[in-house]
């Protein structure tokens, strides 16, 4: 099979290796779309994450088809359309699951079994949809950690796919006051067409001068924002967002800051604020993947380019450039 490996920053070759064999307790899955994240970018251009190691295969946001099952597997068979969940995907455990190997032609799943690591995909679903699940579910696990409530006014930093995803995750929750911001337009406008209630331009208007317009009857020493997700990694806006907190708010930080920044513990004891860390999708797969499935969230408006996987290096350079992309995907049939 043909797999793309990474070797180091800006090193990433399309390689000819075995395919491979499940054993009696794994399953092998011929992927058909395989989604960029950020961990893989990071990797290829800067080596930031820890999430590839040189030598080895990655890519973890993919769908496909089971063409080989072990005798010992229970309810899955050849030909099931399927999602993995990477973090449990490999004998590794989430220390692998960026080198799952989803950029190439088949992934072996071990220890395969359905809800743990193997999901079917309904057949009114597309492969794509698929493809879709596993970002999805990470912008899910950072709504699920700021634990917003029906009536809350929610902040989203960012609208790049895991942002995207938080969004149409509050929204699946019926959640109705939800602001996304961003600096791309082009991302704000896909915000809108997601749902998003407000969109907000730093570059434009202050976070603060946007809440005071919205919300005139409120005190802005009281703060406006009940929840936070913050999926842009912009020290800066997360800053805001704490400022503008209410008494008892919840910050969860999905993004990966390359920057400490400087906190004001005051804010925390004062506001009584909370503020987590959020990785992964512990509980949050089946969640989202059941969205999918109600027709409650539909992020294939996310996709935006496509490439073989012959050009794995064009699709990480574009997955990159926040005012032409949002989801790149590899396409294995192309």
């Amino acid at each position: 099979m043909k797999a793309a490996i990474y070797h180091g920053v800006g090193d990433v070759k399309v390689t000819d290796l075995p395919d491979p064999k499940a054993g009696p307790k794994d399953i092998v899955v011929k992927v058909a779309l395989c989604g960029v994240c950020g961990s893989d970018t990071a990797e290829y251009f800067i080596s930031n994450s820890g999430a590839v190691m040189p030598g080895n295969k990655f890519g973890h946001e993919f769908s496909g088809t089971v063409v080989d099952v072990g005798k010992e597997v229970k309810g899955i068979n050849e030909g099931m359309r399927v999602i993995t969940n990477p973090m449990t995907s490999t004998r590794g455990g989430r220390r692998n699951a960026c080198m799952v190997g989803g950029f190439a032609e088949y992934v072996l799943i071990e220890d395969a079994a359905i809800d743990y690591n193997v999901y079917p995909l309904p057949d009114h679903l597309t492969l794509e949809d698929g493809a879709l699940v596993e970002p999805g579910s990470v912008g899910m696990h950072g709504v699920n950690t700021a634990e917003p409530k029906l009536d809350d006014q929610v902040l989203i930093l960012g609208a790049g796919p895991i942002g995207l995803g938080a969004l149409t995750g509050v929204k699946a929750l019926g959640i109705k006051n939800v602001i996304i911001s961003d600096i791309s337009e082009f991302r704000l406008e896909k915000a809108k067409e997601l749902g998003a209630d407000e969109v907000h331009n730093p570059k434009e208007e202050d976070l603060a001068e946007l809440f005071e317009r919205l919300y005139p009857d409120q005190h802005p020493g009281m703060g406006y924002i009940d929840a936070t997700v913050d999926a842009a990694g912009a020290g800066s806006a997360l800053l805001d967002a704490i400022c503008l907190s209410k008494g008892g708010a919840r910050i969860s930080i999905v993004a990966l800051h390359k920057h400490a920044i400087e906190l004001e513990p005051m804010f925390f004891i004062m506001k009584n604020l909370q503020m987590k860390g959020s990785v992964g999708y512990p509980t949050e797969f089946p969640q989202v993947l059941g969205f999918f499935r109600d027709g409650k969230v539909d992020l294939k408006p996310t996709v935006t380019h496509r490439f073989p996987l012959s050009e794995i290096t064009a699709a990480l350079t574009m997955a990159t450039k926040a005012d032409e992309a949002i989801k790149v995907l590899v396409d294995m049939s192309a």
